[in-house]
């Protein structure tokens, strides 16, 4: 599964948003995969175990991250340049 979801992550040309209502320091580990030159932003729930020491480091090594919170959802997808999206479990 680790690899598949890489070989995903990879293939994003422009920018990544992911929306999973349970992120934590190892959704970024597997964010940190993709392009230099990619952005991403996360949509997440406002209890998740992201801390903002997590999100600081990811972003001084992988810039651009965004986090946005809301409640809306209750599924996790992965969208690649705002034109491919992938059902996946939770990252």
């Amino acid at each position: 599964m680790f690899s598949l979801i890489v070989s995903l992550i990879q293939k994003a040309e422009k920018e990544i948003t992911l929306i999973d209502g349970y992120v934590d320091v190892g959704t970024l580990n597997l964010l940190s995969k993709k392009k230099s030159d990619i952005a991403v932003t996360i949509y997440t729930q406002k209890q998740t175990k992201l801390t903002k020491a997590d999100v600081k480091n990811f972003s001084a090594q992988y810039p651009t991250l965004k986090i946005k919170y809301t409640k809306v959802f209750h599924v996790s997808f992965l969208v690649l340049d705002r034109t491919t999206a992938y059902h996946v479990a939770r990252l």
